[in-house]
Formats: structure tokens, sequence, C-alpha cells
């Protein structure tokens, strides 16, 4: 399946429309950018993955909760040189996505530099 997602997209035009079960294996999110927002709104509604892999953002150590918030009035504004020196500010940081998961009971299992593995408690 290939979709452009937003946050506010991604379970209304793609989970629902492929009838995705609301507890499937795997959730891979890797499109640098909005991450945490997108992780959120499909969390919120009851998806249950159980293993979920994305990317955040390692400029920014534990314990720095750094959060690139959604905006969907300049969704369109993105720019597609994100690993350029100019900019350093994407995603979230991986104390974010730990603060996130946590009350989804979600911990973590491993980290591979911007890579990294939740699973259910």
């Amino acid at each position: 399946m290939h979709a452009f997602i937003w946050s506010e997209s991604v379970v209304q035009n793609i989970f629902e429309r492929y009838s995705v079960s609301k507890n499937f294996t795997i959730l891979k999110l890797d499109f640098d950018s909005y991450e945490c927002s997108v992780l959120e709104n499909i969390l919120r509604v009851g998806y249950r993955p159980e293993l979920i892999h994305t990317d955040f953002n390692p400029i920014f150590p534990p314990p720095g909760i750094v959060i690139s918030i959604y905006n969907a009035t300049t969704k369109n504004d993105w720019k597609p040189a994100l690993w350029s020196n100019d900019n350093l500010f994407y995603g979230c940081s991986l104390s974010a996505l730990s603060k996130l998961l946590r009350p989804f009971d979600y911990i973590l299992l491993d980290v591979d530099f911007w890579e990294v593995i939740y699973i259910p408690t």
C-alpha cells in the first residue's frame, strides 16, 4: 500500500480504508517528521501493534523531550532536504517517544542510532 499520510489522515484514510485490525503485529513508521503525532493518533483510537518500530531524532539525547509538532495548516511546507545540516529539527526525541508510549503500556526494547523498537508491557 502506498499513501501520503498526515497526522489526521492515517487512521481514517489508511487504517480504516484498508480494514486494519485493531490488534496487529508490526507498526513501522519512518518518514522523518511527525512520527510522534501520527503514532499518538493511531494508539488513541485503539490500535495496538505487538511491536512499534519507528525513527527518533538522536540529536536530542535523554532526558530531553523534543517533539516536532504537526500543524495541518503547514503540512505542505515540508522540505525534502531533512538530512541537510540546515535542518536538524525533525521527528521527536527518544524521551518524547517513551513518554508518549508509557500511558499505552509500551516499553523500550531496542535502540539503534535513530531507530527504536517498543513492545507492550
